[in-house]
């Protein structure tokens, strides 16, 4: 969580991160779109499987839609 805090403190560094995140977790969805194993959530998707993200990032969007206003 300090972590994760510290990172948040900081936009452009959290804006980074969320970026490489939604791509990094889009790649892990491969042509299905959906992840079906994490690297750190081995455990939590056993038997789960989660969409991988889509498009751009909510900040994108709003940044697109700030400037277009």
């Amino acid at each position: 969580m300090r972590a994760w805090a510290w990172v948040a403190q900081r936009p452009r560094l959290y804006a980074l991160g969320t970026r490489f995140a939604a791509r990094y977790l889009r790649m892990l969805g491969g042509g299905q779109r959906m992840i079906t194993h994490l690297p750190l959530g081995k455990g939590w998707t056993l038997g789960r499987e989660m969409p991988a993200p889509q498009g751009r990032t909510f900040r994108e969007l709003y940044a697109v839609r700030v400037k277009d206003s």
